[in-house]
């Protein structure tokens, strides 16, 4: 196996021959006798040393194997960083450096740097019960059971500046902010605005906190002010970020109390706790005549509370240098401009009003676009993996990662396959942004060229996760997404007038190509140009159909019993669209694609690909394995106590797997499929088929007669992938439209005819529901187009925003 991913011939395509580049070595299918092979009597003491011998060797061999496996695991590979010193040397690295990296709260923000500064925002109020006492209530990490109206970014520009609003009960909060990138300045310095508004003519009173904590392993220093009982600046010198101070302006004629908090708090991962426990049932100044908290002499976290009857406001400021930050009216004069900036590149870059939409469209689009923009985070860790045959985890070599994420509340860090639909959004905004994104994600990559699918970095962000999903596995893929937004980027670069950064695509080219490899390698199926998701539990009897997480469908159902036999459409499509990304840039940074020219030749070859998944019967592509629908759950009660586990009611044979979904949708999706193919002309009838996937809000996931269609897969796992409708999927079905319906051939127009009433349907939906609820939501009920699933989640369902621009 080659270490720098260089390798041009392709590897592991069923059992045809094998070449390995590096070391040139070929192996054919099959074992032929050696030359020297006869047929003689052994003694049986010689059979016995034989055999302990064979032992010992099969015992060394399995060591070394482990400890080769292991070495590898964790280890990066041996290429050159995409993020490398030259780039966060630069302006652009620079600008970006401090932002609102910190999607799991309410309001955070932190540079892209480890081990430094964290700054946050929480709010506290009471409420009398019926009994007359006061519940104290905290709101810091982003909650669902906070039950807040709304919130999030409404503008918000990846770079300098946001702007956003939180409906809590009877109360208002802004939050603002505007980095100084002028020149010079470099994000040296940045203001944030806080401001509480009541939503009621009652007389309001809160508990605003704004905190400073430290990372490393420096100490804070603060002063107070004249009164004693406020902090009005909080100074350090820490090694990443050097010396630095902040300051702390109220902005309200009104003299509300105050107090602070200043302790030695050692680790972030307790931060939360902290602010939402210790502070809460701590000494509050929610009561008369309390005003302080408490405080140390040794500090590494610094709490600044104004508590009053509302309105509340006030400035946080941060310099280090020389940079003065903005304040007062010069700060509302600039947020001004910024904001009437953000109009103006958003319509320039999405045509939202030119295309005839509504002003409060606009604003829709607005914050689906800015609360994706403004939830890309920084974090710093190690994952936790695992190879098969290992006994327990270690860890993976540290990294960055600057990543955007699915959603604050529920899924505040990195995952793979959604970057890849992210970036897409982001493309059309800031090349710069996409560019540094996927360099950390592909700097991800280890010395086998694997990337772990979801990306668990810090301690903050492990205490979100729940034990059973923090290990990551190296055998296990994900959809190689980020091809999409590498294709998207380069079309982006070279239809705009700028020179292309060639230098750039030089530098992700033999990372790509290792990640490629890696997927050519390790999920090869029984079959040459076949290929299989690896990781499915074919012995489990507690789902109704076993998962297939590194797909990113889920419980999408796939073969019933996974064997080494079933191989899946979707996976085949994905590495094809691969292939043909790998040769764009390859044709553009000058280096031979003729193998993979040809490998992608084999890929889309229309016959082979009809013989391995065309269900003639049934006129869709299917996967292929040892598959039953004939199967449900019911109670064991034999158990103490009573599981349920899965009934099969028919044997299981191997065929084409036959449910029907946004599975079978992807030679369409990935524009496999000839114009004047039947094919297509079969897929564009199933697909306006109300009893399959048609509905008034979308396409849905899985077939309304289909068997698992709405079926829980296990006593506890709702369904997911078995009906809802997903936009991700819905985009790359609007993208695919979109090319039919502009090429030559007899389906054009109904192709046309769908994409406009496709389009509508997700469009109007999605804007209802986020009038209705104030959120954008992870799927949508295909029953009647509801919300449902973790809110907000502005990560692909902002995918919206290109739907309306129809940025394909």
């Amino acid at each position: 196996m080659s270490r720098t991913g260089g390798g041009k011939k392709l590897k592991g395509t069923g059992g045809s021959t094998r070449v390995d580049r590096s070391r040139q070595r070929v192996s054919s299918p099959g074992g032929a006798k050696s030359k020297g092979s006869s047929s003689r009597k052994v003694s049986l003491p010689f059979l016995i040393a034989s055999g302990v011998g064979v032992a010992l060797v099969s015992v060394l061999i399995a060591v070394c194997v482990r400890w080769a496996m292991t070495s590898s695991l964790n280890q990066p590979i041996g290429l050159p960083r995409v993020i490398n010193d030259e780039m966060m040397g630069g302006a652009q690295y620079k600008e970006r450096l401090w932002g609102s990296y910190r999607s799991n709260v309410y309001f955070g923000m932190r540079p892209r740097l480890p081990r430094s500064l964290v700054v946050g925002m929480a709010w506290m109020y009471g409420l009398a019960t019926p009994t007359g006492e006061v519940s104290l209530y905290i709101r810091h990490t982003c909650q669902h059971a906070d039950n807040l109206g709304r919130y999030g970014w409404g503008q918000h520009d990846g770079r300098s500046f946001g702007q956003q609003e939180i409906t809590d009960s009877y109360m208002k909060l802004s939050t603002s902010f505007i980095i100084n990138t002028l020149p010079g300045a470099l994000g040296e310095s940045w203001t944030a605005r806080i401001r509480a508004d009541s939503r009621s003519s009652e007389n309001a009173t809160i508990s605003l906190l704004f905190y400073v904590f430290n990372e490393g392993t420096e100490e804070l220093s603060f002063e107070l002010g004249n009164s004693g009982s406020t902090i009005e600046s909080i100074t350090g010198d820490i090694d990443t970020i050097g010396n630095f101070r902040i300051n702390f302006t109220p902005t309200v004629a009104r003299q509300p109390y105050y107090s602070y908090l200043a302790t030695d708090l050692n680790k972030i991962s307790l931060l939360s706790h902290f602010i939402e426990t210790v502070l809460k049932e701590g000494r509050s100044p929610l009561f008369p005549g309390e005003r302080y908290i408490f405080d140390s002499k040794k500090t590494k976290l610094v709490v600044y509370q104004m508590h009053g009857q509302l309105p509340l406001e006030f400035e946080v400021t941060y310099s280090s240098g020389e940079q003065v930050p903005l304040v007062g009216e010069r700060f509302r004069e600039e947020l001004a401009k910024y904001s009437n900036y953000f109009n103006k590149k958003f319509e320039e870059t999405f045509n939202l009003k030119e295309k005839g939409f509504s002003d409060d469209m606009i604003v829709f689009a607005q914050s689906a676009f800015s609360n994706l923009i403004g939830s890309i985070s920084y974090f710093y860790g190690e994952s936790l993996v695992m190879a098969p045959g290992m006994k327990k985890p270690i860890n993976y070599f540290p990294a960055p990662l600057y990543t955007g994420v699915p959603s604050r509340s529920f899924f505040p860090r990195g995952f793979l396959w959604d970057e890849g639909f992210h970036q897409l959004l982001v493309t059309q905004w800031d090349t710069d942004i996409v560019k540094d994104v996927l360099g950390h994600w592909l700097d991800m990559l280890n010395a086998d060229g694997w990337i772990p699918r979801e990306q668990i970095l810090g301690e903050e962000a492990l205490s979100k996760v729940p034990e059973e999903f923090v290990v990551q596995y190296s055998s296990n893929a994900n959809p190689p997404a980020l091809f999409l937004t590498v294709e998207a980027l380069v079309d982006r670069m070279e239809g705009t007038n700028k020179l292309m950064d060639v230098n750039y695509l030089k530098r992700i080219y033999p990372r790509l190509e290792a990640w490629y490899n890696w997927f050519i390698r390790t999920q090869k199926g029984p079959r040459p140009f076949t290929y299989q998701w690896k990781g499915r539990n074919g012995s489990t009897f507690s789902e109704l159909n076993p998962k297939t997480l590194t797909s990113g469908l889920d419980d999408y159902p796939r073969a019933s019993h996974p064997t080494s036999d079933e191989y899946h459409i979707d996976l085949r499509c994905w590495l094809s669209l691969a292939t043909s990304v790998l040769i764009k840039i390859g044709n553009i940074i000058k280096v031979p694609t003729d193998d993979y020219k040809e490998y992608l030749k084999s890929l889309n070859d229309f016959d082979t690909l009809n013989k391995l998944h065309w269900d003639t019967k049934r006129q869709v592509y299917s996967d292929y394995g040892l598959h039953t629908s004939s199967v449900k759950l019911v109670t064991d009660r034999d158990a103490n106590p009573p599981v349920k586990i899965r009934k099969v009611m028919k044997e299981p044979r191997l065929k084409f797997v036959d449910s029907f979904g946004y599975v079978n949708l992807f030679p369409f999706l990935m524009k496999l499929l000839p114009p004047d193919s039947l094919q297509l002309e079969a897929t564009l009838t199933h697909i306006n088929n109300e009893s399959l996937l048609w509905t008034d809000y979308g396409l849905r996931s899985l077939s309304k007669s289909d068997p698992f269609y709405s079926k829980a897969n296990t006593a506890h796992d709702k369904p997911y992938w078995r009906g809802a409708i997903w936009i991700n999927i819905n985009y790359l079905t609007l993208k695919a439209l979109n090319h039919y319906k502009n090429i030559k051939g007899p389906y054009q127009e109904i192709a046309g005819n769908i994409y406009k009433r496709l389009r509508n349907n997700i469009i109007n939906n999605m804007y209802t529901q986020y009038k209705s609820t104030g959120f954008i939501w992870e799927q949508y009920n295909d029953r009647n187009g509801k919300g449902k699933g973790t809110h907000p989640f502005t990560g692909w369902s902002s995918l919206v925003v290109l739907i309306m621009s129809e940025k394909y």
